[in-house]
């Protein structure tokens, strides 16, 4: 009896360290996309760093955080496949959720009321229109990346997928 009570309690200690461990990952993921963006930005000969580029710096930096930690909880689906699979599905599935929350990020920055922003709010008139709309955000996240093409984001997503398949969960 006393055995089976240190295993559950060392059972709960591990789902905490792995809670841990994935939000800390998050959130060191999304500081090295928004800073990788930055640098970019700058090495490029683009000059200071405008609103409009701290603002996607933001945008990109939180949807590789979210991204990150969905993806790690994500993991529990093909935790006992091949270490290949497990880095094939990672990689998709980040690359997925970062461009979708990306998108609903640049979508809720256009649309939304947000304290200071001037002009119009755009009323959704239906589930199609906000569809739309989110395609169309996610269309602009995604061609933020891919013209110019950027080596340094695009280089972090599969180095993101590794470390979640090697240090997520696993059952081996």
């Amino acid at each position: 009896m006393a055995n089976s009570a240190a295993a559950t309690a060392g059972h709960g200690r591990g789902k905490i360290a792995g809670l841990v461990l994935a939000i800390l990952f998050s959130v060191i993921y999304g500081i090295f996309l928004s800073g990788a963006l930055m640098t970019e930005h700058i090495q490029m000969g683009g000059g200071e760093l405008t609103d409009d580029v701290a603002n996607t710096a933001y945008a990109v930096g939180i949807s590789g955080s979210i991204a990150a930690l969905l993806t790690w909880w994500f993991q529990i689906l093909v935790a006992s496949r091949p270490i290949l699979f497990r880095f094939v599905f990672a990689f998709l599935t980040l690359t997925v959720l970062f461009l979708v929350v990306g998108g609903a990020l640049t979508l809720a920055h256009e649309y939304l009321p947000l304290p200071g922003k001037i002009g119009p709010t755009y009323q959704f008139s239906g589930a199609q229109d906000f569809y739309i709309s989110l395609v169309q955000g996610i269309n602009a996240f995604t061609s933020l990346f891919l013209s110019p093409l950027r080596l340094s984001i695009l280089g972090l997503l599969p180095a993101g997928a590794l470390y979640i398949t090697m240090f997520g969960p696993r059952r081996d």
